[in-house]
């Protein structure tokens, strides 16, 4: 509750279940990690200032992961079939309302790494206090000006809790009662994405 984002999306939330049990009909869509289309690839307009996708930036510019990281799952939400999860949530009874509407498929960071080598990166995985050595080396104006809060020099070495803390099992088999399946993070589909950055010139 101290990061301010997370704080105002808990305020807005309780303000619209009060309104609910006044008889406004309202459904609550919790989204995950926001990604570019399963279809080709394509991401939101203001992908420079992608907190996920500029982790991904500065460790190219490091050229280095630690294995903790690497280890470290995460959801890629394609926003196509977040925008199909919703219109099918959409269609459940008014009791139903809060809702996570994410990849319950998880990768782990290492997945993408690997994608990004085949494009020529080099990014070598390395151990934590080698990792912390090449971090504190190269933390010059370039990669300060990029580098996010999931990257921090104190919390190089911590183990990875995203699926304790990410419950997804209820939302996940009302969308396979109506239909929707998510589709993979697949090899295929992190070179689209990464096709289109590159386009974009993102990496450099």
């Amino acid at each position: 509750m101290e990061n301010k984002y997370i704080c105002s999306k808990f305020l807005a939330e309780r303000m619209v279940l009060e309104a609910a049990t006044k008889g406004l009909s309202v459904k609550i869509m919790r989204l995950g990690n926001l990604m570019g289309r399963y279809s080709d690839g394509v991401f939101q307009k203001n992908y420079d200032t992608n907190a996920f996708l500029n982790n991904l930036k500065a460790i190219n510019k490091l050229k280095a992961i630690n294995t903790v990281m690497a280890d470290s799952q995460t959801d890629m939400s394609q926003i196509d079939c977040v925008a199909k999860g919703i219109l099918e949530l959409s269609k459940t009874p008014e009791k139903s309302r809060v809702f996570h509407c994410m990849n319950n498929k998880y990768i782990p960071l290492r997945n993408i790494v690997d994608v990004l080598n085949t494009y020529g990166n080099g990014i070598e995985e390395v151990d934590c206090s080698k990792f912390r050595e090449i971090y504190e080396q190269n933390m010059n104006e370039n990669i300060r000006g990029i580098i996010t809060a999931d990257i921090t020099a104190d919390e190089l070495d911590e183990e990875d809790d995203f699926e304790e803390n990410i419950k997804l099992d209820q939302t996940t088999e009302i969308l396979n009662s109506l239909g929707f399946d998510w589709p993979e993070p697949d090899e295929k589909y992190l070179k689209r994405l990464i096709d289109y950055l590159n386009e974009l010139n993102y990496f450099e």
